[in-house]
């Protein structure tokens, strides 16, 4: 089966399916190994706002914007292959720091081999990040792009210690949600676009414009997992405080208020009438509010692509992530 599935233009998909391919071949001399690595891979349990039939996944984002800008897309798939492998990585560790999900790589396997299996992962984003001087990128911006990864990317560690220790306090602002948003999607999303202008040889205000494009985008995907969160009610089975949840907290009172600090702020509490926590946050506000602040980071991120196209460059695959 694929590593990439094909999702709209299949020569994308085709050659970065060869990328990983050629990535992993050092270790089919240990088909347990390379099984292991290539589930991580393939994992697809948390599509989302970025990652949809009709779209690429967020890390297709230096591929389309290298190609948006100079109209080549061939020498950025070592960086692309690079953030899927990331991305395995960070899931695997997201689920080995969540000990409650019963089908997660670490419950299978076990937390030994799921750590293994993520170091790896890390090891050979790094070798795909080294490729990219075989095919012509300058040595120059092959550090620019190391040192873009490295430094969003402990932005993004930052932000996970944040999310595992703060918001674990009873009180959590919408001002501390932001920070920790900005921190961990925005950062990964900001990352990938600044990635993709830099090997496309951008000068410094493409490059920032599409950073900010990222940044915007990877707000709005927050929130609008958060909502799929709520609707699904994945997020009030296993409680977490996202946007929806700190603007119900804020707008509710006598029992409905009662049973939100029951279900969020006392998470050890056993609750059995999840459909009733949905229908409180959508009855105070909560889902439109998050809906509302959502296409407020989609417009900015929209008029960051219209500002761009003036420019001459092409963005209709990037608007894509918009709809």
């Amino acid at each position: 089966m694929p590593l990439i599935q094909s999702i709209s233009k299949g020569k994308h998909i085709e050659l970065l399916n060869i990328e990983l391919e050629t990535a992993l071949s050092q270790l089919e001399n240990t088909p347990s190994f390379y099984n292991l690595i290539k589930e991580g891979l393939t994992a697809d349990h948390r599509k989302s706002y970025l990652h949809t039939v009709n779209s690429y996944p967020w890390s297709f984002l230096p591929l389309l914007v290298c190609e948006a800008i100079c109209g080549k897309y061939e020498h950025s798939l070592p960086a692309v292959a690079a953030l899927q492998f990331l991305r395995a990585s960070a899931e695997i560790l997201d689920d080995t720091e969540d000990t409650d999900k019963s089908n997660s790589f670490p419950a299978k396997y076990g937390k030994t081999a799921a750590i293994n299996a993520a170091t790896a992962l890390i090891i050979l984003a790094e070798k795909e990040i080294t490729k990219l001087k075989l095919t012509g990128v300058n040595q120059d911006t092959v550090i620019k792009v190391i040192e873009t990864i490295n430094s969003h990317y402990i932005t993004v560690c930052t932000g996970q210690h944040l999310d595992l220790t703060l918001l674990a306090e009873a009180v959590v602002s919408e001002e501390l949600y932001y920070k920790i948003a900005e921190m961990k999607s925005a950062a990964v999303i900001k990352c990938a676009c600044i990635v993709g202008a830099l090997l496309a040889g951008a000068n410094q205000h493409i490059v920032d414009s599409f950073g900010c494009f990222g940044q915007n985008l990877g707000i709005a995907s927050q929130i609008a997992n958060d909502i799929l969160g709520i609707t699904q009610k994945r997020d009030i089975i296993k409680p977490k405080v996202t946007l929806p949840v700190i603007y119900g907290l804020s707008q509710t009172n006598n029992d409905a208020l009662c049973q939100l600090e029951q279900v969020f702020l006392q998470p050890n509490t056993s609750f059995s009438k999840h459909e009733n926590i949905r229908k409180i946050l959508f009855n105070s506000g909560a889902i439109y509010y998050a809906t509302v602040k959502m296409e407020l980071y989609k417009q900015r991120a929209q008029r960051i692509l219209f500002s761009i196209q003036k420019k001459g460059i092409n963005v209709t695959n990037l608007q894509h992530f918009l709809k």
